[in-house]
Parts: C-alpha cells; sequence; structure tokens
C-alpha cells in the first residue's frame, strides 16, 4: 500500500473507508444500522468516555464535557490554525454575514491548510498503545486546551424554571 499523499488524508481515507462498508448514508450508527438517539449515545457512550467507566476500566478524560463544547475547542482551534473565517463559518454551518459573506469564498487550498492543521493535532494527540495497557496508564498530552475545555461547559446559561 503506498503512503497517503498528504498527511490530511489519512484520517479522511480511514473514514472514507469505514463509510464504503455501510450499506447507508450514515458513517457512524447504532448496531441495527439505525441512527443514533441522542439519549442512547449520551448515556453509553459519550458519558463513559467523558466521565469514565470504571467497571470497564476506562479512567476518565474529561469529566462534565459536554458534546456540544466540542464545536467551542473545534473553532478555538481553527483559530488557532489561522483558518480563514470564511472557512469558519463554513465548517460550523454558520452563514458570514455583510460584505465578507458576499465577497469571500472558501478555496480548496484553504480546505488543505486546514485539513494538515487538523491532521497535525490528531498525529500529536494520538498515543501507541499495547493490548496490556489500560486507559489509566495512557499518557495525556498537557495543551493549552485544558484550562479551555473544562471551562465551556460551566459558561452554560441555567435551564428556566
Amino acid at each position: 500500500m503506498d503512503p497517503p499523499k498528504t498527511p490530511a488524508s489519512v484520517l479522511r481515507d480511514s473514514l472514507r473507508a469505514h463509510r464504503t462498508e455501510q450499506d447507508h448514508e450514515h458513517v457512524f450508527t447504532g448496531a441495527d444500522g439505525g441512527l443514533l438517539r441522542r439519549s442512547n449515545f449520551r448515556d453509553r457512550f459519550w458519558v463513559p468516555a467523558v466521565a469514565g467507566l470504571p467497571r470497564r476500566g476506562w479512567a476518565p478524560l474529561l469529566p462534565g464535557f459536554h458534546f456540544h463544547d466540542l464545536r467551542h475547542t473545534h473553532k478555538t482551534w481553527l483559530i488557532e490554525d489561522t483558518v480563514p473565517e470564511v472557512l469558519q463559518h463554513k465548517r460550523l454551518g454558520h452563514r458570514m454575514r455583510g460584505v465578507a459573506g458576499i465577497y469571500s469564498h472558501v478555496t480548496q487550498g484553504m480546505i488543505d491548510r486546514m485539513l494538515d492543521g487538523l491532521q497535525r493535532r490528531w498525529e500529536r494527540s494520538t498515543v501507541s498503545t499495547t493490548e496490556t495497557d489500560s486507559p489509566e496508564h495512557i499518557p495525556r498530552a498537557e495543551s493549552p486546551h485544558d484550562q479551555l475545555l473544562p471551562q465551556c461547559s460551566h459558561q452554560r446559561r441555567k435551564p428556566r424554571r
């Protein structure tokens, strides 16, 4: 097998390969091939991943971290990587308003640079493990986001009564 053309294509190619194995349009699905229900995903996967699941030997990753906090983190990474604002908006599903929204356009070069930056982040975050490694023994890289991430979940508005 030949190496990927660019470092950014590794994750993209893995997701494409996974998707070709599916007989439907969704990449991630439940056991029966249907859509993941929000409550099932949260209770079965998200909370055990961030809060830990001692009976399975899973150490907590980021207790209190909400799924929506990923959007805040992603936006911050895009800013750090100097991704143009027009691509940040497109990436997050927003429309850019005003003159900038009319005259700014996303180019393939912008996308390639953004993917290169995200791929570098991915590669820095992965750790080689063996079958005997358990989550509590896997070192976690220190990052400026260690201070940012937990705060995101606490900045939410309290629900109305």
